[in-house]
């Protein structure tokens, strides 16, 4: 959708900036009606300019191919203008997140010594996750850039966002790249892009285990009555930002404290997400399952409704073509 004139939105409040655009609360101010929109900015005279706008213009494209996935922040609208020397690309996303990111969510669960979290919440939010990935996927797209700071959390549910650093590639292909240059956050990104070796959707897989591990300490600290730490001195909260994942996986830290808690009473029938989070994070991407397996192995064990998965396709990666990217924000 271009913008024609038709619309014009006011600015509430500031909501966040990222590596490559700032997030302001807006209002139609016709309807009443409350969006995100997201500002990126850049000099028409800056070394660079052409790659900056083709890179907005095609989150914007991916987001119109997301539109109706849902578990993902929505285009509304677009626009664009230049002032001076300043090309704006201003895009209108709705819904606005009433529960923050999902980063602010952990940070404050870790914080409060009484958070609580039961078994029906966490299957959930890992369904949920998972069932967005999958939904992102089968649109022939690969996110590149899964951490709790681009999952919205809303009404009790997630969203994803942020798709400035995804991959739109061709359905009938498939999305392995062989890129020098890592893309994804360096905490969560999989060994793969720390070898600088081909990746593909399934590397999307390995940071999004990054996350359910994350969210499952946050279970393990509401179980064992504020003190658990098995699983969070192997993440981040643990071991500090410089930390990475892959690092963790590597040396079978992380591995070794799921195992740990398989037979721990605090956590009783979580077998499988213990043993599904352990495949997630294989060093070797070909051993990780897909978002479709990860969605159907939590379906069945958790009595979720199988068919949640029945409306997509499990799809597989084999050989690819080069792409370029850059090093996500941390």
């Amino acid at each position: 959708m271009v913008y024609d004139g038709s619309r014009c939105y006011e600015q509430r409040d500031f909501l966040g900036l990222g590596a490559q655009a700032r997030v302001a609360r807006v209002y139609d101010t016709v309807s009443g009606e409350e969006f995100a929109q997201k500002v990126f900015e850049y000099s028409i005279h800056k070394l660079g300019y052409s790659t900056w706008r083709q890179q907005a213009t095609s989150e914007i494209d991916i987001m119109h191919k997301l539109r109706e996935a849902s578990r993902v922040v929505r285009l509304f609208d677009w626009y664009e203008g230049i002032t001076g020397s300043i090309h704006r690309i201003c895009v209108v996303l709705y819904p606005v997140a009433n529960g923050g990111s999902l980063k602010d969510w952990l940070n404050q669960k870790f914080r409060e010594p009484s958070s609580t979290m039961t078994r029906d919440e966490l299957v959930t939010m890992l369904m949920n996750l998972a069932l967005g990935l999958l939904e992102i996927h089968n649109k022939s797209i690969r996110h590149r850039d899964i951490k709790p700071g681009n999952i919205l959390v809303h009404n009790g549910g997630v969203l994803y966002s942020d798709f400035g650093l995804s991959l739109d590639f061709e359905p009938s292909g498939n999305s392995v790249t062989n890129s020098p240059y890592g893309v994804h956050t360096p905490v969560y990104a999989p060994p793969e892009i720390l070898a600088m070796q081909p990746r593909d959707r399934k590397s999307d897989v390995f940071c999004l285990g990054d996350v359910f591990l994350e969210i499952l300490a946050v279970y393990e600290k509401s179980r064992s009555g504020g003190s658990g730490t098995m699983l969070r001195r192997v993440t981040r909260y643990g071991q500090g930002n410089s930390y990475r994942y892959a690092d963790g996986v590597g040396n079978g830290s992380i591995q070794g404290a799921l195992y740990s808690i398989l037979g721990w009473d605090g956590m009783p029938g979580l077998e499988n997400v213990l043993q599904l989070i352990s495949t997630m994070l294989e060093v070797e991407l070909k051993k990780r399952p897909s978002a479709y397996e990860v969605l159907t192995k939590l379906a069945g064990p958790y009595g979720a409704p199988a068919a949640a998965a029945a409306d997509y396709d499990d799809v597989d990666d084999d050989d690819g073509e080069d792409e370029e990217g850059e090093e996500g924000e941390q």
